[in-house]
């Protein structure tokens, strides 16, 4: 996706800024698959959100990866165009959101829960967390302005919802017949 970001935006900067667009898109489209995934299994028992729900892992660590080529196309702009450096809210969100993004794709083994214990839930906590109140804070002062960027602040509005929603529920039993089809 991002070398064809950098072709149709003709190379160059332009390139590289149509790059971070869709790379910061993607992540926090991907973010707001993973931050319900659970919840839309309590919610709506049913193979596919048993498949997404078992899968959450991979969309994470998938969150991670287009946050991570995000991260790089933004170290390479400011490193060869912009001579101006981001806001420090900028660098402090973005900064943070980045380690976490991080932590939690390094921790995303079985291995690393065992390890951590309990507090492997509160790092994936605060990190979900943060990255969606990061996200929310870029894309929902824009969402009437342009319509991606209204379309991903729905689907973080959905996200956050269904969460709340499904906050005290347990999880259902389910099935994994469905899947064989």
């Amino acid at each position: 996706m991002c070398v064809i970001c950098l072709w149709a935006g003709g190379g160059g900067e332009e390139g590289i800024r149509v790059g971070i667009r869709a790379t910061a898109r993607t992540t926090a489209l991907l973010l707001a698959v993973v931050f319900c995934s659970s919840a839309l299994q309590r919610l709506f028992p049913h193979p596919w959100t048993l498949l997404l729900r078992v899968n959450r892992r991979y969309l994470g660590v998938s969150t991670a990866v287009s946050h991570g080529y995000h991260l790089a196309l933004l170290v390479a702009l400011y490193a060869l165009w912009v001579s101006e450096p981001p806001s420090i809210l900028t660098l402090a969100g973005g900064g943070f959101v980045s380690l976490m993004l991080l932590f939690l794709a390094a921790t995303s083994t079985n291995a690393s829960q065992r390890r951590l214990g309990a507090n492997w839930r509160r790092l994936h906590l605060l990190g979900i967390w943060s990255a969606w109140v990061v996200f929310a804070g870029a894309y929902f002062p824009q969402a009437l302005d342009d319509p991606l960027a209204g379309t991903i602040s729905i689907a973080l509005l959905i996200s956050v919802g269904l969460r709340v929603w499904a906050s005290g529920r347990t999880v259902r039993p389910h099935s994994w017949e469905g899947l064989q089809k």
